[in-house]
């Protein structure tokens, strides 16, 4: 009876033991889950505040030209000029930005002189009347009827048929939108009063 009792004994010990080590098991393998659970959640965090951070990087005025292929030849004319500087400030500017069909319009021999140095300040002089310092998106552009440039000399702003037109350059595609301030599509350049193609050297 003494021998049954003590093998009955035994048998629950090792049960006893077992169960024991499959618990100590559990919970290493829960503890391993829960904390690749908050690396995962972590790594989830991050990405996302990361993708915030890129949504909300808006390019600047000069970047927002650059980057968009129909405007090559005012980014250059940009650069030449050494305005680049100017546009990339706190602003918040307007800009009316000509295609590389509008600057081919000039006559000819025209931007190939004003890409050169020494014209610089003539190219200048070009480049800052197609500034203006101010946020006009298209709603408010179309209720302004003159506007001051950077060069000092003012444009005017008029609406035929349903489109905008500044200093007789229609704007083509309005309200590109960037960190400071806003670039609206012309189909011409403007040119400011006193400007002198023949003095060009």
């Amino acid at each position: 009876m003494s021998t049954l009792k003590s093998i009955r004994l035994l048998g629950l010990l090792a049960v006893m033991s077992i169960g024991v080590t499959l618990l100590g098991c559990s919970g290493g393998q829960n503890d391993t889950n829960s904390q690749s659970m908050n690396d995962d959640s972590n790594s989830m965090q991050d990405s996302s505040s990361n993708a915030a951070m890129d949504v909300g990087e808006q390019a600047n005025i000069v970047n927002t030209v650059v980057e968009r292929p129909q405007f090559g030849t005012f980014a250059t004319a940009l650069s030449e000029a050494d305005l680049k500087p100017v546009l990339e400030g706190h602003g918040p500017f307007t800009l009316f930005a000509p295609t590389n069909d509008a600057f081919s319009a000039l006559p000819p021999g025209v931007l190939d002189k004003l890409l050169k140095p020494v014209n610089r300040d003539k190219l200048q002089m070009i480049l800052r009347f197609h500034v203006v310092r101010g946020y006009y998106p298209a709603d408010k552009l179309v209720k302004t009827n003159r506007m001051l440039t950077l060069e000092g000399q003012s444009l005017n702003v008029d609406v035929r048929g349903g489109e905008a037109y500044v200093d007789g350059a229609r704007v083509s595609q309005a309200d590109l939108d960037a960190r400071n301030g806003v670039v609206h599509q012309i189909d011409k350049v403007l040119l400011p009063a006193g400007f002198d193609a023949s003095a060009l050297k």
